[in-house]
């Protein structure tokens, strides 16, 4: 697998999440492929919406994102360069499971508990970006239908796919959550007025 390149704008992200997805194919962090597609959909749909002008603050979420991504970007080449990688990571990697359901939900619970409050404390400087937070969240909540069925290749029946929902948002939920409390957003907010 080539080493991924870092991106520098929104528009960068989503070419970038589209070359891993072919690259992720055939190499040994395959896996890891139900991930980088749910990313590459919510990408896509956020990216659509902050055009749109859904958000109060567009630069600041594209920051973030770029930010964000990055961090996933360079657990993968850390990983493949040999170099340490974050515990979670770790596990998403080297999983030998093939459910790609559980396999979404490791590379999930690694990218937002380990690298979303990094990517919050180095981007976001103002508490009232919360409701642009909570927005991103619900355009995730609303791209699940798209996502289950993109990692299935029979999509679930209404009970299952209702079943994978409901837990995908209850972790997705709790873990943005405890992402913005771990985050020092409130510490930086005092230290940018003194």
């Amino acid at each position: 697998m080539n080493k991924i390149p870092y991106v520098n704008n929104a528009s960068e992200i989503i070419k970038v999440l589209e070359s891993l997805e072919e690259q992720l194919k055939d190499s040994k962090l395959k896996k890891l492929r139900a991930f980088n597609t749910a990313y590459l959909i919510i990408s896509r749909n956020i990216d659509k919406k902050n055009k749109d002008g859904y958000f109060e603050y567009p630069k600041l979420l594209e920051n973030l994102d770029v930010n964000f991504v990055n961090y996933y970007l360079a657990a993968i080449n850390n990983f493949y360069d040999q170099k340490p990688v974050a515990n979670l990571w770790k596990i998403a990697f080297k999983t030998t499971n093939k459910n790609p359901l559980i396999n979404l939900y490791l590379g999930a619970n690694a990218h937002i508990n380990d690298d979303l409050p990094l990517s919050l404390n180095e981007t976001i400087n103002t508490k009232a970006f919360y409701s642009d937070y909570q927005k991103a969240e619900v355009i995730i909540f609303k791209s699940l239908d798209e996502i289950i069925n993109s990692i299935f290749k029979t999509p679930p029946n209404i009970f299952l796919k209702t079943f994978y929902k409901t837990i995908m948002k209850f972790l997705i939920k709790r873990w943005r959550k405890n992402a913005w409390n771990k985050s020092n957003i409130q510490d930086q907010i005092r230290a940018t007025r003194s």
